[in-house]
């Protein structure tokens, strides 16, 4: 993991309000979520923290609860875009498919705040 920050375990928030606060989160279902919740860290992350670099492997999904993140993608003349951005009602990172994916793009957090994450085991 690249950013760094204030982490704890999820505990301070309960399963509703996880639920409530991402919406990917929301869309599961109670077991599902009681099963990642041990697993889930809450960070509160600055604007300018770097999630994952591009061309590297990624090893953390990030839930935004107050914070923003941008995806962005560098062209072949140095010049970043930005091609996403992700809020509450999603999540940002890898697709958790046994190895850690290695993504095209950076993600960074655009508006500082408190983020639900859960890591490659």
């Amino acid at each position: 993991m690249i950013a760094s920050g204030d982490t704890q375990r999820s505990n301070a928030l309960s399963t509703e309000g996880l639920r409530k606060h991402n919406g990917c989160l929301s869309a599961l279902s109670a077991a599902a979520l009681s099963t990642l919740k041990p697993h889930l860290t809450e960070a509160t992350l600055p604007e300018g923290a770097i999630l994952w670099d591009a061309k590297r492997p990624a090893t953390d999904v990030y839930f935004p609860i107050s914070g923003l993140i941008s995806i962005v993608l560098a062209m072949p003349d140095g010049e970043c875009v930005e091609v996403g951005s992700v809020a509450r009602e999603a999540a940002a990172g890898l697709a958790f498919d046994g190895e850690p994916a290695t993504l095209l793009t950076r993600g960074v957090v655009q508006i500082g705040g408190k983020f639900i994450r859960i890591g490659r085991t």
